[in-house]
């Protein structure tokens, strides 16, 4: 598959990451935990970014970060402790605002195992503002490149009810490299938020989040989510000072059941 329309520097288009699943990852039966393969993700595709000349060493330059604007994972099958986990990632378009970088996710084998779609935009990191990708885009994609996650990257309603609500104060571990949450963080505290009855019995198959605002040390968030139906929930963090939401999420889930995984053993 071609990804970029021209390449003279003869960068490698679709980036590859094998990563062994460590006990720190997983969670009690021995899986792989969804924010742990975010983290994952969002590694290769800073380490892509880097080969690219579009990292955050080439940005921090000219005074400007990435930013992870909207997130669809859809996952198949968890890895375990000791497996191996295959991360293919390459850009798969841009427009005036947004850049768009797709995932596939496999195991040892070869099997595909999940795949996911994100959005990015790029912030001046005095202002905060958003950058139109002309400033700072040196990479055209092929005519032929297909955004195949473009319909799940879409804008995300707010929560209509609160079947449950929790309230977080932001410290130090949650701040990243950019100075405010880390976007996985996020994904952590809307996961928290479900019993531990409700995690033994369910696996997280879809994901989509909006990340719409900044939050900060010693911010306190609220963290709410609705029930749509028995396997979908709509969650929200909204900052309790101003009450602006800095996060919208959708997760689908199905039981240990039907989701037909193996058995850590």
């Amino acid at each position: 598959m071609k990804v970029l329309k021209h390449n003279p520097k003869n960068f490698t288009e679709i980036w590859q990451d094998v990563y062994p699943i460590h006990a720190y990852q997983v969670d009690v039966e021995r899986r792989l935990t969804a924010p742990m393969l975010c983290r994952v993700m969002e590694e290769s595709a800073w380490r892509h970014a880097e080969h690219l000349e579009l990292g955050f060493s080439h940005l921090q330059e000219k005074g400007l970060v990435w930013v992870l604007a909207r997130l669809y994972l859809r996952i198949d099958a968890y890895p375990l402790w000791g497996d191996q986990l295959h991360v293919h990632t390459f850009p798969s378009g841009s427009d005036r605002l947004f850049c768009y970088r797709d995932f596939q996710l496999s195991d040892q084998t070869g099997k595909t195992i999940g795949e996911a779609g994100t959005s990015w935009f790029v912030i001046d990191t005095v202002a905060r503002k958003p950058q139109s990708t002309r400033s700072y885009m040196t990479l055209e994609s092929h005519d032929d490149l297909v955004q195949k996650h473009l319909g799940q990257l879409k804008k995300l309603p707010a929560a209509g009810g609160q079947d449950h609500s929790d309230t977080i104060r932001v410290r130090y571990q949650d701040i990243d490299i950019n100075g405010h949450v880390n976007n996985v963080r996020y994904l952590d505290w809307m996961l928290d938020s479900f019993p531990l009855h409700f995690h033994q019995q369910h696996r997280l198959r879809e994901l989509q989040i909006n990340f719409l605002a900044e939050s900060f040390y010693e911010d306190a968030l609220q963290v709410v989510y609705e029930q749509l139906n028995d396997r979908t929930f709509r969650h929200e963090i909204v900052r309790r000072s101003d009450h602006v939401a800095v996060c919208r999420a959708v997760t689908g889930w199905v039981t240990n059941a039907d989701f037909g995984m193996r058995n850590a053993e």
